[in-house]
């Protein structure tokens, strides 16, 4: 099958930009892979201790689950193919730290912990002590203003249940939403004081994803990231840290346009009509452009 008739099979919007846009997109993605080969050398360990780096100045993708933290990864890879393989929005909960190896390379070059609550104890203890010890070039922190996908009937969901007599859809989606947008800023505040322990050059990224969900909510989104609780949380995680040493950038993109759904396919809440394929380009061309300019400072 052509890479064109995969695309028109899988309904269209999963990365087809990557091809479309090679002068754009591409050429970023190869200076990506370029610079992991050049600086990532240490692989990752099954079991890691508390006092060994497991992955010496790779890139940490941190995020409550069900925001892109998988897809995130394998795009910064250059790994395309495996992405088309699954279906738009299909959701596969990562259990485990998650490894991502560079086209023709063996060694490690992003780490990508598991999002959800109650997979975080056994994985994140550790990967906290190792930001602390210096162990990361950088830290991308994904949100997803509250759309975070999840495996259950909205039905059988806590919130919902929570919700007793007067629980409807719309209610439900509102309450879920402010729920997720609170663990957002739990994820920061439990990471800071562990950036804070680290000396070494860090940078990280705020990565605000599913733009096409929120896009008719935009400026609202802009000012809950820039202006509001997440920059104070950003802020207070930076501290009083040499700027030579800290440096924060945020970035909002579209993954892949997708409905959103939970994991057994309900319709909770259409994307956004008007939000189309040159919006998802420009979006995860910032993205890329963002990601090349840290690490250019990591350089600096």
């Amino acid at each position: 099958m052509s890479e064109e008739n995969a695309f028109e099979k899988l309904g269209g919007p999963a990365l087809k930009w990557a091809w479309d846009h090679p002068d754009e997109v591409l050429k970023k993605i190869l200076k990506v892979n370029e610079w992991f080969k050049k600086k990532s050398n240490v692989e990752i360990e099954e079991n890691p201790s508390n006092t060994s780096p497991i992955a010496q100045k790779a890139i940490l993708i941190l995020g409550p689950g069900g925001v892109g933290k998988s897809t995130v990864a394998r795009m910064l890879a250059g790994d395309f193919e495996d992405i088309l393989t699954d279906a738009p929005g299909y959701y596969k909960e990562s259990l485990n730290l998650e490894k991502f190896h560079l086209n023709d390379d063996s060694n490690i070059g992003i780490v990508v912990a598991p999002g959800q609550e109650y997979h975080r104890p056994s994985t994140w203890n550790s990967l906290y002590t190792q930001i602390g010890l210096g162990a990361y070039r950088g830290i991308i922190l994904l949100n997803a203003f509250g759309y975070h996908t999840f495996g259950v009937g909205y039905r059988s969901h806590r919130i919902y249940r929570g919700l007793g007599k007067s629980a409807t859809k719309p209610r439900f989606i509102r309450a879920y939403l402010e729920d997720r947008r609170e663990d957002e800023l739990r994820v920061i505040k439990n990471l800071s004081h562990h950036v804070q322990l680290c000396e070494n050059k860090l940078w990280i990224l705020s990565l605000i994803t599913k733009q096409d969900l929120w896009w008719k909510d935009r400026e609202q989104v802009s000012q809950h990231y820039l202006q509001s609780a997440y920059e104070t949380e950003i802020l207070n995680m930076l501290g009083q840290h040499d700027p030579k040493k800290r440096r924060h950038k945020s970035t909002f993109a579209s993954l892949v346009i997708n409905n959103f759904k939970n994991g057994e396919g309900e319709l909770l809440q259409p994307n956004t009509a008007g939000y189309d394929h040159k919006e998802q380009v420009d979006s995860l061309r910032v993205l890329f452009e963002t990601v090349y300019d840290l690490m250019e400072w990591e350089q600096s």
